[in-house]
């Protein structure tokens, strides 16, 4: 997938929630972000996957994904990975995924 592939991740996820509910399955879309408080404010960090570090690519504060079944569908990797090291396998750190 080229830098000009990636797209709306919302999108994406949205997309993929939609086929899988249509099959019966249980999915549902999360949400990740990097968030810190700085006094009053919250600042929220940049999540740049890391196949694209270093390349000038895309760089979001919030990225969706599409889980289902213990596992996260995400174009950015191109298969289903488990939960537990998506954030990982995608950002390099652990991430919290926030269920909407």
């Amino acid at each position: 997938m080229a830098v000009a592939d990636v797209g709306d991740c919302l999108e994406h996820a949205r997309i993929i929630r939609d086929h899988l509910l249509a099959e019966g399955r249980e999915a549902w879309i999360g949400r990740l972000r990097k968030t810190s408080r700085l006094g009053e404010t919250t600042f929220h960090g940049p999540l740049t996957p890391l196949r694209f570090r270093g390349s000038g690519g895309p760089t979001w504060t919030t990225h969706y994904v599409c889980c289902c079944d213990g596992k996260a569908f995400d174009p950015l990797i191109g298969e289903p990975v488990a939960l537990s090291g998506y954030s990982i396998a995608v950002f390099g750190e652990e991430i919290e995924i926030e269920r909407l």
